[in-house]
This record gives C-alpha cells, structure tokens and sequence, in this order.
C-alpha cells in the first residue's frame, strides 16, 4: 500500500468553517489582550492526525489489518514567533517510518524599509547581511509571504463567551488564524468543527486555542493495487500563546573587536599573497577512511594541479598524464585554460577531458585560481592554546568557509566549505598562515539521513618561491 501523507505541505488556504454561533457575544472584555497580541507574540503547539480504515464506503466496519503507525497517525510541532518588524518560524513534522524528524522550515526574518522578508546572518567580514526571501526572481512582503499578523484582523466582538475563562471564536476568523499561521496545511472539510476553545487567564489574556475539525471521510482509489481505500480522519490543533505584547526577536550584532588580541593573525592575513606558493589539501569525510588528495602549484603565472588518493602519489617524481593538468592562459582569451600531458609529443596540449573539466575553461583569471582572505575580519576567530591556533566556531564561519581559503574556482574547492562548523588558522614563525582545518557538516533538508561531516585540511608553504613542479614549462 502506497503510504498516504496525513498533511499537504502546500501553500494552500485553509477551507473555512461554516456555522453559526447562538452565544451572546462579548464586547470589549478582550480589546486589552488582542492589542497586545497585535504587537507580539510566540505562539506553540502541534497538530496530531489520526486515520481509521475501514472496509467498504459505509465507514461502518473497521480494517484492521493496517497497522504501520505512519498510516495510522502523524504529529507536526510548530513553533512561531511574531512581532511588529519580523516573525520566527519552525515545523517539525514527525515522518514515522524512520522514526526521525526532517525539518519543513525555520528561521527569523524581519522586514526592511520596504516591507520585504529577509533573514539576518553575520558575514565573514563581521557584519550583519540580509539574505532577502525570493519567489523566485522576487522579493517577497512580509504580507504576501501569509505571515503577517492575523490579530490584527480579529475584533473582540467575533468572540463567544462560553464562561469566565472560555469563548469560542467564529469560525470563519479561527479558520484565518491558522491560515496565516499554519497556511501550508489543508484542513480538506468545511464543516464546523468539533472543538472551538479559546482559553484565557484571570487577566483576560489569550493562553491557549484548539479546535478539532468534524471527522472526515475518504474514499480513495490506490492505483498501486487497483482498489479503494476508505478512511476517516482525524484532526486536532491545539496551541498556546506566550509572552504576548513582549519583542520576542533581536537583531544581530557584530561582534566586539578582537584586533588587539589577534594582532598576529591581523598581520598574517594581512600579509597574504597567494599568488605564488604550495597548497597540499586534503579531503577526509568522517563515514569513510577514504582520503583524497590535491597538490597546487602557483608560480604567479600559471597553476600546476596534481590529485591521487594514496598519500605517496604525491611525492612521484614524474607527471601522471592521466590524472595531472595544468592551468594556463590562452592568449586568445586572456583567460585560464586546462592542458593536458601529451606523452607523445612532451606538451601540455589545451583539452576539456582534464578534472577540471571544460565549462568553466577560458573563464576565470588568475585570481580566481588562487586561496583567497577576501576581507575576513579577525574578530570573528578566537586562539586555542591548546592547539596553537585561531579558531573561529561562530554564525560567520559558513560565511568565512565560503569565500576564505579555499581557491576561488569551483574546480579547485570542495563544495562542503560552504557547509563549514569550525574553522582553525595555524600560523609559521614567521607569522604567515601555515594550515587551516576546516570541518564541516552537510544536511540535506530533503532527506531524513544524517549530516554529512568531515575535515578539509589546506597546507600553505613555499610562498614567493614556487615553481611547477617536474621541471614543466608552459609554451
């Protein structure tokens, strides 16, 4: 049997309710606590979906021959937080047949002068950048993004009171609420519901709402065995409001300077030129004992690349045609390209069947060849004694890891230093940079497996002094 998702991850709009209330209504009682909703508010709770099989379309007798509890039943946990200038969000949607969690989506965003979304993240310069939402080509509003507040459209008359500490609150407004708020699931009914609770305090502040659609009843055909199903479900939302009125979110900030005491590292970054030295990398995933390897050569004019997976490969005293390419300019283009070792002929011959590939030939200059610092502030790094080092594990260091180090040129960088969680900066005598160590660790959002982890280790020698190797001359 095909495995049927409880929920709809779809920006969808939640069906409203129909019915009608015959309460007295209440007036003014609930002005006070919508006002400070209106400003602020976190809000927590989850959505547990339950499902009843049965045998025929009467919905009268139950199959009870399925028992896979993720056919069975589902529990999401939300997590929101809103104010005046931005809003927090995070689902967590249970997936019970792994047993594990995939988080749908998270984060804090605010809106700029303009009323569009974007997130905040600390540059490796050590300053604050906004990462704007796009659908898309565009950005998007805080409005039409469905998160803005929806207390703002509530009135304390659309409430009922039920006693001194409970009302139900009509059903086209409740619907609304979790249709900004929970917008990319779909209730699929348009009954009233079982349950309508709005829950306050003794100050007549809003705790806690939780509804339950009326159950409803499916007939589906599973094309995978050529028959219907019939099931019923089961739906309860239930959450509860905190720290109404209160600003729940903060900016960033850039962090205090650090130029005094990394004055060294200051120098050392300062300082570097990597246009004509060695980089020796390495490439270590923490699932496998598999090592790779990548020599880089830089003379100031042209590169010498060098990859094996045995260690000792990379001290052979000769050029290895298969694997071993260099990267020089092509006069016509005054841009970079790959040659390839001709053993017939002792040239290196222009050719698209190197490692480096043929997308990116005659695209990039010298400088896109080379390990960059580009402007990567000290104060983001702290030193260890214990390991003689400058340690930068902070918000910046996956910035640092995608602009710093490494060479510029996809072809030359491992992807996984955008994913960087650590990065240590060891520095020589003679306070140039001697090794970074950069750890990582990859998640993909779409999958339920574990991070992917592991180390990139670049060694930096031979600066101002470096030659290709095997005695190579570029014509």
């Amino acid at each position: 049997m095909k495995n049927i998702k409880f929920i709809s991850l779809l920006t969808t709009s939640l069906l409203l309710f129909s019915c009608s209330n015959t309460s007295i209504k209440t007036t003014s009682v609930l002005d006070e606590a919508l006002t400070k909703l209106r400003s602020g508010f976190q809000f927590e709770g989850s959505l547990v979906q339950e499902r009843t099989f049965y045998k025929d379309s009467n919905f009268t007798k139950v199959d009870t021959t399925i028992t896979e509890e993720s056919e069975l039943r589902s529990e999401s946990n939300f997590s929101f937080t809103f104010q005046n200038d931005g809003f927090s969000r995070s689902v967590t949607v249970y997936d019970y047949n792994y047993k594990d969690f995939v988080p749908y989506t998270s984060g804090i965003y605010f809106k700029d002068e303009e009323g569009y979304l974007y997130s905040e993240y600390l540059t490796s310069e050590n300053t604050i950048g906004r990462d704007y939402v796009l659908d898309e080509y565009n950005k998007v509003t805080l409005s039409a993004a469905a998160f803005d507040n929806p207390f703002t459209f509530i009135r304390s008359e659309e409430f009922t009171k039920v006693d001194d500490l409970t009302y139900t609150l009509d059903n086209d407004k409740l619907s609304f609420i979790f249709n900004r708020l929970c917008g990319f699931y779909t209730l699929g009914t348009i009954n009233p519901p079982k349950e309508n609770k709005v829950t306050v305090n003794k100050n007549n502040d809003i705790t806690r709402i939780k509804f339950s659609p009326t159950t409803r009843y499916v007939s589906e055909y599973d094309s995978t065995y050529g028959t219907y199903l019939y099931y019923s479900i089961e739906q309860t939302f239930d959450f509860y409001i905190l720290n109404e009125g209160k600003n729940n979110l903060t900016h960033l900030e850039a962090l205090p300077s650090k130029e005094y005491e990394n004055s060294e590292l200051k120098e050392a970054f300062s300082n570097f030129d990597g246009s004509n030295l060695t980089l020796n990398v390495s490439y270590k995933s923490d699932s496998s004992t598999k090592i790779t390897y990548r020599n880089i050569y830089y003379d100031s004019k042209s590169v010498y690349v060098k990859e094996f997976t045995n260690e000792g490969d990379g001290n052979e005293n000769n050029i290895d045609s298969t694997y071993d390419y260099v990267l020089a300019i092509n006069p016509s283009s005054n841009k970079y390209e790959a040659r390839k070792y001709d053993e017939e002929l002792k040239l290196w011959i222009p050719s698209n069947n190197t490692k480096f590939g043929k997308i990116n030939q005659d695209k990039y200059d010298y400088s896109s060849l080379t390990p960059q610092i580009n402007g990567v502030s000290v104060d983001l790094f702290t030193f260890d004694n214990a390991t003689n080092s400058y340690v930068s594990e902070n918000d910046a260091t996956i910035d640092i890891g995608k602009k710093a180090f490494q060479p510029v040129a996809s072809e030359l960088r491992s992807i996984y230093g955008n994913y960087s969680s650590k990065i240590s900066v060891t520095l020589d005598n003679d306070s140039s940079i001697k090794l970074v160590t950069i750890n990582y660790a990859y998640t993909d959002l779409f999958s339920s497996g574990p991070s992917s982890t592991g180390t990139i280790t670049l060694r930096f020698s031979s600066y101002g002094n470096t030659t290709l190797p095997f005695n190579t001359v570029i014509e």
